[in-house]
């Protein structure tokens, strides 16, 4: 019975014991309040804020701090036992407020939320509701942006820093907008565009502390569709004649002699709506003078044709006298030499004793050959620096005339060719450079390709890369001299020459093949005529016939017999 009284006592006590520890534990709670020395902060701007915090118990308690550490930072703090990034310690005493001094340092704008709590004593999560106050972080932002007479593009953000705009008008007016009056902005303002234009515009906002963020718009004024946009050129003429124009053409070359010294370059619009500006030169230099005519259309859509003029430096020409031209090389001071032969020449020759003074000086010799009007027809050029064998005679006469025409015309099917037939057929001393006036037949800007004609496989073997008719003239490079030809279109002269021996037998056997075909379809139209009209027997039954005429035959002979008296003496 003791045993039972003291067990008795026993539970009771520990019940008890248990029963105070839940009590206590419930009682375990904190209450926090927060306060700030300035809730409104601009980028490294500082803030003090208050921590009260009040515990049923009297113990070190930690309390957690939570915020977004890119808008804020936690720098420092007193009264605290210690503190790090993410909590504080406070000494707390039971129902006594204790308050802690947090140093928070503004990062970038866009406002921010510190949380505090919850709260652990010792090892006992206290009861109560944690707590958080707003700071408003303040950076180089723009709350609006309002553009006259345009639309932005994408819709305003704050974040967002770069836009687009169409002018619907000649002027437009930005306003960017502060969300904080004491911040600087720049930018905004009047901005004028011209048809078809695209202008930059940068809004910068600056904080006191020198923090800046710039919003860029590009502004465009597009083309107006109602407004013409042809900005074509109708001619361009130099000195009073119309230069070959083709107005899709923008770039024009022409060369000049050296005497020309102006130029007098008129030009028309297409459109009357349309307005052209000359820029370059007033007087001709020697060499390369270029001029751009700058067309602009109604809608504003701009055109630059380009005119270069070449002026030919003041040549050193001397008459076709060997004496006089070997005088030259060996004494004159100009390194290249121009000698006049006229067309009526009948042996234009390079003699040895010239080839030798060339490559000797290594100076450069052009033989230009000109009408009676003193037109070029062609010229050779001879470099003395490319001279290999200056032991020969170079006879340089070309006629425009072949004495294979109908060959070379079914090797190009009579394309249209300029024919050059050099009166030698001999390897040159060294590569020449030819010049040929080819006005005639082709236009300027026109692309021609130079074949060799093989007298003896009778072909054409391509000779040169693209050649562009500059001034009615195309120049080449030649090792021998030979007959060719110069033609506009690019063909392969051996698959034309396979072309065109196929054909010649070809047809023959076509034609062969059609005699062959119509033939045969009278033989069968005849047949079934014949046998519709019954005049074709088959042969079974002729043959039946001819064998009934044989038996009667043989009949007729027996009769005969039978009639006949037989002599039997």
């Amino acid at each position: 019975m003791k045993k039972n009284k003291k067990n008795l006592l026993m539970f009771i006590f520990i019940s008890f014991i248990f029963l105070a520890i839940k009590v206590s534990a419930d009682e375990a709670t904190y209450s926090i309040k927060l306060s700030t020395s300035n809730a409104n902060l601009e980028i490294e701007d500082e803030t003090i804020l208050s921590v009260d915090l009040t515990t049923s118990l009297d113990s070190n308690c930690t309390i957690d701090l939570n915020y977004d550490a890119n808008k804020i930072s936690f720098e420092s703090a007193t009264g605290t036992s210690q503190y790090s990034k993410s909590s504080i310690s406070m000494n707390a005493t039971n129902s006594q407020t204790k308050t802690a001094k947090l140093k928070f340092k503004a990062l970038a704008g866009g406002g921010v939320d510190i949380k505090v709590g919850p709260v652990k004593c010792g090892e006992t999560a206290m009861q109560g509701t944690p707590t958080s106050i707003k700071i408003n972080t303040k950076g180089p932002d723009l709350s609006a942006i309002n553009i006259t007479n345009a639309t932005l593009s994408p819709a305003f953000d704050p974040n967002i820093t770069e836009y687009t705009a169409s002018l619907t008008s000649e002027t437009t007016t930005i306003n960017g907008v502060l969300a904080n009056s004491d911040m600087k902005l720049t930018g905004n303002g009047d901005y004028s565009l011209n048809i078809d234009e695209t202008k930059d515009v940068n809004l910068v906002v600056t904080t006191k502390n020198g923090h800046q963020k710039t919003y860029k718009i590009k502004l465009t004024r597009p083309k107006d569709l109602n407004k013409s946009n042809n900005n074509y050129l109708e001619y361009i003429s130099f000195n009073g004649e119309k230069i070959d124009f083709n107005k899709d053409n923008l770039i024009y070359e022409m060369s000049v002699k050296y005497d020309v010294e102006n130029a007098d370059i008129k030009f028309k619009t297409e459109d009357e709506k349309a307005t052209a500006e000359l820029t370059g030169p007033e007087k001709l230099e020697v060499g390369d003078n270029v001029y751009k005519i700058s067309v602009t259309a109604e809608n504003g859509d701009l055109k630059e044709y380009t005119l270069t003029i070449t002026r030919q430096k003041e040549k050193n020409t001397i008459e076709y006298n060997e004496e006089k031209i070997l005088e030259e090389i060996e004494n004159g001071e100009e390194e290249e030499i121009y000698v006049n032969v006229p067309e009526r020449e009948k042996i234009k020759t390079v003699d040895k004793s010239i080839l030798q003074k060339l490559k000797e000086y290594e100076k450069t010799i052009t033989y230009e050959v000109t009408n009676d009007d003193n037109e070029l027809l062609y010229s050779i050029t001879i470099d003395g620096k490319k001279i290999k064998d200056a032991d020969k005679v170079l006879n340089f006469n070309m006629k425009f005339k072949s004495d294979f025409k109908s060959f070379i015309d079914a090797l190009t099917n009579k394309k249209d060719v300029i024919y050059l037939n050099f009166e030698s057929n001999s390897k040159l001393p060294g590569n020449i450079t030819v010049k040929v006036f080819v006005g005639d037949k082709f236009k300027n800007g026109k692309t021609l390709y130079l074949y060799y004609y093989n007298e003896k496989d009778n072909k054409l073997e391509k000779q040169s890369k693209k050649l562009k008719v500059k001034n009615g003239y195309v120049e080449f490079e030649l090792e021998h001299l030979s007959e060719y030809i110069l033609s506009d279109t690019d063909f392969d002269a051996k698959e034309e020459v396979k072309n065109d021996s196929s054909l010649k037998y070809i047809i023959p056997i076509i034609a062969g093949i059609v005699v062959v075909a119509i033939g045969l379809t009278i033989f069968f139209i005849v047949r079934k005529k014949k046998k519709n009209n019954g005049t074709d027997k088959p042969k079974k039954e002729k043959k039946s016939k001819k064998n009934k005429n044989k038996n009667e035959a043989l009949e007729e002979n027996q009769d005969l017999e039978k009639t006949i008296p037989i002599d039997t003496q």
